[in-house]
């Protein structure tokens, strides 16, 4: 099997091409992915391509760089032409599809692996050439909803694109609705996996960030994992837990993540003159995200485009009591996480907007330790049952790129 992997320069991969040293951060399932299949010589190389909004590389050049760490090669193409609007970005999607063919011609791969960022060129390629495309699908969002139905050009051209003979399709099972989406949007002879991500092998970990061992030994810790925008839900978080801890001021905040609105959460707590009841914190290593959820005694999830997220898991694999919105049923959004999750495990509020049953829930659960304990014990549990890890998760993944590689069209 040799594979040409595709995929955008996501933010967790940009300092690793920045510092030419494989540091990878977010994005799981693609570094660790393209790690196992390096681990064979010549077995994979890879294409970043990069898109709108890249801060640490806003000067990248079409390159070919070595990173130390990773042992393939790894071919940068840059977001030219670089100016805003849709016919820019059409003529860019072109100039890497073009790119992406010739790379194509020169290494005479067995499999293209290409993710949804490169739609564009996954279309292009899954129908006029001969070599197998694997079309990736990170999860579902509201523009590849909107795509299904707009009648502008552009979305008619990516429903063109869902609909191209893919030799298979692989998809995050992350909570956003990816079940409806998928039978909508693609052909309906395309082979389909969805997958949920893996956790980490379970370990005692006391290596502590030094921040949250200031945090009082008997504060009742409400924690906050992920992007501080608004999709994620950080201002109803801040908003719920500034009326809560007025009324128990033995709760504190751990709010970990960056985003847009960091500032402006921050602000909020300096203003209720509260700011000594949070502890933020920009980024962790992986290990001191697992002992930061351990000090945890409440996780509080409010995504609205789905619940499986991979800091949701590690939650679950660690044992939180934990909140969340109930499911949107009519898209599909966190139907899979009510599967998952039984309703005994977990506090579901109405909705992500749901302030008053958001802040209720944390009070109700930090007057009830008991409760909590047999929340975390009982998630836990369920995490052990039907969550792999990430080995697992990557073989079984690499198992159908194998299938696929093998197989004659």
């Amino acid at each position: 099997m040799k594979v040409l992997y595709v995929a955008r320069l996501f933010s967790g991969l940009e300092l690793s091409v920045a510092s030419k040293i494989w540091q990878p951060t977010g994005v799981p399932t693609i570094y660790r992915l393209i790690e196992a299949l390096a681990q064979q010589p010549d077995q994979v190389s890879v294409i970043l391509c990069a898109k709108d909004g890249h801060t640490v590389l806003p000067d990248l050049e079409d390159s070919c760089v070595k990173l130390e760490g990773l042992n393939c090669p790894v071919k940068l193409l840059a977001a030219k032409p670089t100016a805003t609007g849709p016919i820019t970005r059409a003529f860019r999607e072109m100039r890497h599809t073009f790119a992406i063919i010739r790379a194509v011609r020169r290494s005479k791969p067995t499999l293209i692996y290409i993710d949804h960022g490169n739609v564009w060129a996954a279309g292009v390629l899954a129908r006029f050439l001969r070599v197998p495309v694997l079309f990736r699908v990170m999860g579902v969002y509201p523009a590849m909803r909107n795509a299904l139905v707009s009648g502008k050009f552009a979305n008619k051209v990516l429903r063109w694109c869902y609909k191209s003979p893919f030799a298979g399709v692989i998809c995050t099972q992350d909570g956003s609705g990816v079940e409806l989406w998928l039978r909508r949007a693609l052909h309906p002879r395309t082979p389909v996996h969805i997958l949920l991500n893996g956790v980490d092998e379970a370990k005692e970990n006391n290596d502590f960030h030094p921040e949250i061992t200031k945090i009082s030994r008997n504060a009742i810790v409400v924690t906050f994992v992920g992007k501080l925008e608004e999709a994620k839900g950080i201002e109803e978080f801040s908003a719920a837990f500034l009326t809560a801890v007025r009324k128990n001021q033995n709760l504190h905040g751990l709010i970990i993540g960056s985003g847009s609105l960091e500032g402006k959460i921050k602000d909020q707590f300096d203003e209720a003159g509260l700011s000594s009841y949070v502890t933020f914190l920009k980024r962790l290593p992986h290990s001191q995200v697992h002992s930061a959820l351990s000090r945890s005694d409440i996780y509080i999830s409010l995504n609205r485009y789905g619940n499986l997220s991979n800091a949701n898991l590690e939650a679950m694999r660690v044992g939180v009591a934990m909140i969340m919105p109930e499911a949107q049923e009519e898209i599909g959004v966190d139907l899979a996480t009510d599967e998952l999750i039984p309703s005994e495990y977990v506090v579901r509020v109405k909705s992500s907007n749901d302030l008053l049953g958001i802040e209720k829930s944390i009070l109700d659960l930090a007057s009830d330790k008991e409760r909590r304990q047999l929340m975390a014990a009982g998630i836990k549990k369920i995490a052990g049952a039907k969550l792999d890890s990430w080995k697992k998760r990557i073989n079984c993944e690499i198992e159908i790129l194998e299938k696929i590689s093998n197989s004659d069209r």
